[in-house]
């Protein structure tokens, strides 16, 4: 008579098995959830700017844990806002219904659920510590503006600044040098305008004969703030330099052709 193989080691090899398939579970989610927190961009410490929009409606939201304060600023609706203004979008919003601009806490929460809203440059982490933070601020201390037809340049510059002035920029006051090594006129007083809307101190603008693909940033000894915001936020090369090879300025950054095609600028 053929003998039956043990049950148990049918038994065993099964327990095997679906061990192996949590554990390759959990090590995805695990994955997943270090490079959401990589990718996440709110750090509940600087100014952090959303746009928010729908077919009718576009405002820009200033969030400021420097200062604890947020500002709210009713803009034109444009394909290219952040061009249009000089000033940085860190996420946006698509609405497909009313944008609830003062209940911003239930906004953002929404937008961690399929409830018809589009979401760029915001993961979940994101838009759970925007709805955190923007639970945690008084009505007070919450500002609404507009930057639409009728202004002039004067008004517009003075909303700008009071709008998106970054304190810990404004604070740290780098002397900054732009070099536009591109073949576009105007792109380095566009530049320079752009870190004078964020509270940066730009000193000098000028042209190259060389021109560069990439662009660059290059700072005097210790990294700074000024130097993680804007190479990070234009994805520029870094160079590190002794303080001892300083000149005029405390940055020095070269306009490349990657920027002048850039869509954050």
């Amino acid at each position: 008579m053929l003998k039956k193989k043990p049950q148990k080691n049918n038994l065993k090899l099964a327990g095997i098995f679906i061990s192996a398939v949590l554990g390759l579970i959990l090590l995805s989610f695990i994955v997943k959830l270090f490079l959401i927190v990589q990718d996440s961009k709110f750090d509940g410490k600087h100014k952090f700017n959303v746009l928010l929009e729908n077919r009718s409606e576009s405002y820009i939201v200033s969030l400021s844990p420097e200062t604890r304060s947020i500002s709210t600023v009713k803009v034109s609706p444009s394909q290219d806002i952040n061009k249009q203004l000089d000033i940085p979008i860190d996420g946006s919003i698509k609405e497909k219904g009313n944008i609830n601009i003062n209940n911003l806490s239930t906004l953002f929460l929404k937008a961690d659920f399929p409830f018809g809203q589009k979401v760029n440059g915001l993961t979940f982490l994101d838009l759970i510590r925007l709805a955190l933070f923007s639970r945690t601020i008084s009505a007070g201390s919450t500002y609404s503006r507009e930057l639409t037809g009728g202004l002039s340049m004067a008004q517009k510059n003075t909303i700008i600044s009071l709008t998106f002035t970054d304190s810990t920029i404004y604070e740290e006051n780098q002397s900054i040098e732009v070099v536009n090594s591109t073949k576009v006129n105007g792109l380095g007083a566009r530049f320079a305008a752009f870190i004078s809307n964020i509270g940066g101190n730009p000193i000098l603008v000028s042209n190259s004969e060389n021109e560069e693909s990439r662009s660059q940033i290059i700072y005097y000894g210790k990294e700074s703030y000024t130097v993680k915001k804007l190479s990070s936020y234009f994805n520029l090369i870094k160079q590190a330099r002794k303080p001892s090879d300083r000149g005029i300025s405390d940055v020095i950054i070269i306009l490349g052709n990657d920027l002048a095609k850039s869509n954050k600028f």
